[in-house]
């Protein structure tokens, strides 16, 4: 009983907490570990632009005899500063043996989960009701101004299913807003436009189906309600032909006015040619033509100008020997 008695670790109340700004360099690693570096930076982002929240641990027991401070908690957050050149740390100061330090590092590290989405996204909104501007939250959790704006108004309407999609990466944030802003019958389209922009396709598809069936409650038709349509894979393999169809209609009625137009430019041209054509053309004050852009300007190698039909009469009226 003893025995457990000394293992037990006492809880350090807030006010019995030592608090000291110590060297970098006077605080070794004991326990080294590798870092997630996507991870890492974020804590090097967080730490540069909003300075440290919370402090290390380190552990003075040993202090006397090796002249160095045990880190016992916060390595990411030591490296970050020697990575940003600051010279010290806040730190807390504890006095335990190694086995004691080594439980207070496994507590701290189980007590830190990493928070859910909604959890995250209350606290954005508080945040905000708290009077920050939108330009400190985004520094705060290093997000742009226009993210964080489609993130408060995705918590705001209580869309947790999405923000999910968004955090785990199944689609980007403005897929997620469109989604929320529509009504039942637009998620179809924004379908069909994501499947366009190759943000939904064949392998994400049915999770991105099934976050968007859990966000409306089904209800049975039996106590009056209407149960929600679920949007199958049979259904956007259907409307993408249909859609593919109607683009392949307009692109040969498109073709079909471009050749059409070629011929009216053709005839002009071989008019044009013509010296009494150009008269005629200038007796009645019609001389001017419509300037055509792009790929139009030009026919059959020869760029079309508004002096063109100028160039034309003038050749031929040299070539009669004006």
């Amino acid at each position: 009983m003893s025995a457990q008695i000394e293992d037990q670790i006492v809880i350090r109340l807030m006010k019995d907490r030592k608090l000291a700004r110590i060297s970098t360099d006077q605080i070794v690693v004991v326990n080294s570990r590798d870092r997630d570096k996507k991870q890492f930076q974020e804590i090097v982002r967080s730490i540069k632009n909003m300075d440290l929240l919370i402090p290390v641990i380190v552990n003075k027991r040993y202090l006397s005899k090796t002249g160095k401070y045990e880190l016992v908690c916060g390595q990411g957050r030591l490296i970050a500063h020697r990575q940003l050149n600051k010279l010290d740390i806040e730190a807390e100061v504890i006095d335990e043996d190694r086995k004691h330090a080594h439980l207070v590092s496994l507590i701290e590290n189980i007590a830190r989960v990493p928070p859910g989405t909604i959890w995250f996204a209350k606290e954005a909104l508080r945040m905000r009701d708290s009077g920050l501007a939108l330009q400190q939250i985004a520094l705060i959790t290093g997000r742009s101004e226009s993210y964080v704006y489609s993130y408060l108004s995705l918590a705001e309407k209580g869309e947790a299913r999405l923000i999910r999609g968004v955090e785990h990466g199944f689609f980007p944030i403005a897929f997620a807003c469109r989604v929320a802003d529509a009504g039942n019958s637009g998620i179809q389209n924004i379908l069909m436009d994501a499947y366009d922009a190759n943000i939904v396709t064949t392998v994400n598809f049915t999770q991105i189906k099934r976050i968007l069936n859990n966000r409306f409650p089904t209800t049975d038709h039996g106590n009056g309600n209407c149960k929600h349509q679920t949007y199958t894979v049979g259904q956007l393999r259907r409307d993408i032909a249909r859609v593919t169809r109607e683009k392949d209609s307009y692109i040969r009625e498109a073709e079909r006015k471009e050749n059409c137009l070629f011929a009216i430019v053709g005839a002009l041209e071989t008019l044009m040619a013509s010296p009494d054509f150009v008269k005629l053309l200038d007796d009645e004050k019609l001389k001017d033509r419509p300037t055509l852009s792009g790929s139009y300007a030009t026919y059959r190698g020869i760029e079309l100008t508004d002096s063109t039909a100028e160039r034309n009469g003038e050749l031929h009226r040299d070539g009669n020997g004006k």
